[in-house]
C-alpha cells in the first residue's frame, strides 16, 4: 500500500503493508503521541515497516496531512458502497455544513459528500459523511444533476467513483 505524506517541508510517499482507514488513523495517532511532524516519517516507517519511495505524482491509497494530523481517503480508497447504496460520485475531504442537534448544537461534522443510488430505488441520495466515512445525514433527489447542484455555496468538485 502506498501512503502519501503531505507536509509543508515537502510531500513524501511511503510503501508498506495494507492498512484499513481505521488502522491507519490509529497508527498515526500512536506516532503523534511521542513524535512531532518532523519525526513522524522516520518513526512511522520504523514502527510499521514502511519504506520511503522517491516522490512522484500518482497513486496513493491514503494521504496523511501532517499539519492537521488527518488521514484522507483518495479516489482509490473511497468505498464503493455506503449504507448499502452504490457510490456514483464523491468529494474530496472538505468542510461542509455540519449536522445539528434539534437544540442547535453540532451533532456531526461533515467531511465528505457522496451521491449514491440504491438498486431498488429510483431516487438519488447525497450522503453527508464524517471523517470515518460514516453516513450522518442524507438528502433525496430525483436525478444526479439536482444532486450536483445542491451544494453550490461550497464549490463542490464531484469525482466519479472508479468501479
Amino acid at each position: 500500500m502506498i501512503i502519501g505524506i503531505e507536509y509543508y517541508c515537502g510531500d513524501k510517499l511511503l510503501v508498506g503493508k495494507s492498512l484499513t482507514l481505521n488502522e491507519l488513523k490509529t497508527a498515526v495517532n500512536e506516532i503523534f503521541e511521542n513524535h512531532d511532524e518532523k519525526g513522524f516519517v522516520a518513526a512511522f516507517c520504523s514502527r510499521y515497516g514502511y519504506k520511503e519511495l522517491p516522490y512522484s505524482e500518482g497513486y496513493a491509497a491514503y494521504w496523511i496531512d501532517l499539519d492537521t494530523r488527518c488521514v484522507l481517503v483518495t479516489s482509490y480508497t473511497f468505498p464503493k458502497e455506503l449504507d448499502g447504496a452504490r457510490v456514483l460520485y464523491f468529494t474530496e475531504r472538505g468542510v461542509f455544513e455540519p449536522v445539528y442537534y434539534p437544540g442547535g448544537g453540532v451533532a456531526h461534522n461533515v467531511a465528505y459528500l457522496a451521491i449514491c443510488k440504491y438498486d431498488n430505488d429510483e431516487a438519488y441520495y447525497i450522503f453527508h459523511c464524517d471523517e470515518s466515512l460514516e453516513v450522518v445525514a442524507d438528502d433525496c433527489w430525483d436525478n444526479i444533476e439536482l444532486c450536483k447542484e445542491y451544494m453550490p455555496g461550497y464549490n463542490v468538485k464531484w469525482l466519479k467513483h472508479k468501479d
